[in-house]
């Protein structure tokens, strides 16, 4: 079970911080594969990444190390970026 926060950098940043439930969680850690291609907002600084491309490049990370099965890497990113031109 992998638990994805879902909001504002500054919001994820407050919660994890403010909630030691979360903190007490283990935690899965990557470097991401490429820069964020969220257009639609600008990041607070490099490296990262809005909820999907996290989610993206955590499910990267499980398949790679075996952990699980990634099948079609590119759905997640095509369905983002068709979100993006349909904002």
């Amino acid at each position: 079970v992998v638990l994805v926060l879902d909001a504002t950098w500054a919001c994820a940043k407050k919660m994890l911080r403010l909630s030691p439930s979360l903190q007490a969680l283990p935690r899965i850690m990557f470097t991401p594969t490429a820069p964020s291609r969220f257009i639609i907002k600008q990041q607070p600084q490099p490296g990262c990444l809005s909820t999907l491309e996290a989610t993206h490049e955590t499910l990267l990370a499980l398949a790679r190390s075996g952990l699980d099965a990634y099948p079609d890497p590119d759905q997640l990113l095509r369905l983002f970026a068709r979100m993006q031109q349909h904002q």
